[in-house]
């Protein structure tokens, strides 16, 4: 689940900005990239609690996930 929901999320990624003109293939991108980050975010949390071991599966979450709290949000795009 891991690696599928990680493969979907880079290809659709990676396609979201080839063709900006036409609005409904990156809006598919963006729903496919939201789908693939449905499922990667709660296994990597389960992988990571497995890993950490008793009491310590917190810490790497932590870790983990402590850059997207630091990262400040980018704002809107401009509308053209």
């Amino acid at each position: 689940m891991l690696s599928a929901s990680f493969a979907l999320w880079s290809v659709a990624s990676l396609l979201t900005p080839l063709a900006p003109a036409a609005r409904g293939a990156t809006a598919a991108a963006r729903v496919a990239v939201g789908v693939a980050q449905g499922a990667l975010i709660p296994a990597m949390h389960t992988v990571l609690s497995q890993v950490g071991g008793e009491g310590g599966g917190w810490r790497l979450v932590g870790v983990a996930e402590a850059p997207s709290a630091l990262d400040p949000p980018s704002p809107p795009p401009p509308l053209l």
